[in-house]
């Protein structure tokens, strides 16, 4: 006949679990709070130390530019991008990090090229950039109603779409060029100037 397990057995194991839960959920907490003051800090960098966030109106409309079928794409996609292409250098040791909303843009260029030009070699890539862009539409979850199929619009008459309340990209931008003329005046002045990346595109 088995005998159930006495009350103080009981009270062990769960206090034994009840540790492993309160030590689990502390380092949780710490890792989360660790996070947000990186996070403030590089949106502080990022803005000068101003805490004001500009909110811009973007209309979503089709347009004819950025088709990786077009020669001239290539250019259009590269001066979306701010001097360094969205690179940031932070600290007295210049640590490089990648400005997210250029990233985006980047997995975005990406994919479009793979959908043209798709080879083997790139799938690793594509399916970093699919990751990523996942993972960033849930960090920054986008509340506006989008009516209806939009398949069944016609889009040389119905370009335009819906409103969306944005941060303002272009303070970004800006903020990252400013940061990488910076960091490329301490490279020069260092002399560890690389001539292949000299204008940053």
């Amino acid at each position: 006949m088995r005998l159930a397990p006495s009350k103080h057995k009981i009270a062990a194991v769960f206090r034994a679990v009840a540790a492993v839960l309160s030590i689990w959920y502390s380092y949780t907490l710490i890792c989360f709070v660790k996070n947000v003051q990186d996070g403030a800090r590089m949106v502080s960098a990022i803005k000068g130390g101003n805490d004001d966030t500009s909110l811009v109106r973007m209309v979503v409309e089709d347009t004819v530019h950025y088709r990786h079928s077009d020669p001239t794409a290539q250019m259009e996609w590269k001066y979306s991008y701010p001097r360094g292409l969205g690179s940031f250098r932070a600290g007295p040791d210049h640590l490089a990090y990648f400005i997210t909303t250029f990233h985006e843009q980047h997995c975005v260029e990406s994919l479009g090229k793979m959908l043209v030009t798709a080879s083997s070699r790139d799938w690793g890539h594509t399916q970093h950039c699919l990751n990523i862009l996942r993972q960033l539409a849930l960090c920054h979850p986008d509340m506006t109603l989008e009516p209806g199929d939009f398949m069944e619009r016609n889009f040389t008459e119905e370009r335009i779409g819906e409103e969306h309340i944005c941060n303002d990209w272009e303070g970004v931008s800006d903020a990252g060029t400013h940061n990488w003329v910076e960091w490329y005046g301490w490279r020069k002045y260092a002399g560890v100037v690389d001539s292949k990346k000299e204008n940053g595109l």
